[in-house]
């Protein structure tokens, strides 16, 4: 009697277990693309001509937002966004750190190669100046800055064509412009002159005429 009782427990309990509903689940782990930086292309210009570097699409994949980390910063307008403007002293290879929501990084880099350019330097078309009249019959000229807003305060200085420093004068551009006259001085001679506007970061030269 006993024995036939534990066969049949045992028969129970294998039915049992093969009645039993088992559930099976999928779980689906989504990887996001793989992070890619693009630092843009490299770019030749003069001393004191700024550059704008990377790009809008500077980084791609990943899980955004992004946290940008330009180096070195020196130069630069903004360390921190994926376009900056550039005006390094001398040839400078620039590297693009990007680190993600994840905080998985890539980096890339480029250069700004600096050449002398002889001649007068003239600065990106971003910027444009214009100084009229010139000739001029007098020592006074009228001055117009145009180009998107990057750095407002400027010094506007002339020079001799020896080098002697004759006229300075600060101004503050708006969001898009700065349209004003100057009087380099009553008792300045004919002949031409160097008119400089700059700052820390831009130096553009124009040569004014008096006749």
């Amino acid at each position: 009697m006993k024995k036939l009782l534990l066969t049949f427990l045992l028969i129970f309990s294998v039915f049992w277990s093969f009645s039993q509903t088992q559930n099976y689940y999928s779980v689906t782990v989504v990887q996001p693309p793989t992070l890619v930086v693009n630092a843009g292309p490299n770019f030749s210009t003069c001393y004191y001509d700024s550059v704008q570097i990377g790009s809008l699409s500077l980084a791609t994949g990943g899980l955004p937002p992004y946290k940008i980390s330009w180096f070195p910063s020196y130069g630069l307008s903004n360390d921190s966004i994926p376009n900056p403007m550039a005006l390094p002293d001398d040839t400078t290879t620039y590297t693009v750190t990007v680190t993600d929501s994840n905080h998985c990084s890539s980096w890339a880099q480029m250069t700004v190669y600096i050449d002398p350019c002889a001649g007068i330097n003239k600065l990106t078309n971003k910027f444009s100046i214009m100084v009229y009249p010139n000739p001029s019959s007098s020592s006074i000229f009228n001055v117009v800055i145009n180009g998107k807003r990057l750095y407002t305060d400027y010094d506007i200085i002339v020079y001799s064509v020896y080098g002697q420093e004759i006229f300075e004068q600060k101004i503050t551009a708006d969001d898009v412009n700065w349209n004003g006259m100057i009087d380099i001085g009553s008792n300045v001679s004919k002949g031409l002159y160097i008119l400089e506007i700059k700052n820390s970061h831009i130096k553009n030269y124009q040569k004014i005429i008096i006749q």
